[in-house]
């Protein structure tokens, strides 16, 4: 999932969290404008992304994003771990 967060350019890093889940942390926006004027969009958009690698990479759920102004970056994708990996 960082892999691909990277490859989009958002400059993604990990972050645990004390509950036993991951945030993904997007340190960059590389649709900051589109994303300003249409965060709704965007941001679902990029939700779904997320869900569908989690589903595809299996093990993990996404639980959250968390949506910061896209200039400032900051946006974050919470994971935990479901113990169920996919078989493809």
């Amino acid at each position: 999932m960082v892999d691909e967060a990277s490859r989009l350019g958002f400059q993604p890093s990990l972050e645990p969290r004390h509950d036993g889940e991951v945030d993904i942390v997007l340190n960059a926006c590389p649709f900051a404008d589109v994303a300003a004027a249409d965060p709704k969009t965007v941001c679902q958009l990029h939700l779904g992304i997320a869900e569908g690698l989690a589903a595809s990479i299996g093990g993990l759920e996404v639980t959250h994003l968390h949506v910061a102004d896209p200039f400032a970056a900051g946006c974050r994708i919470g994971l935990r771990p479901t113990g169920r990996r996919s078989r493809a």
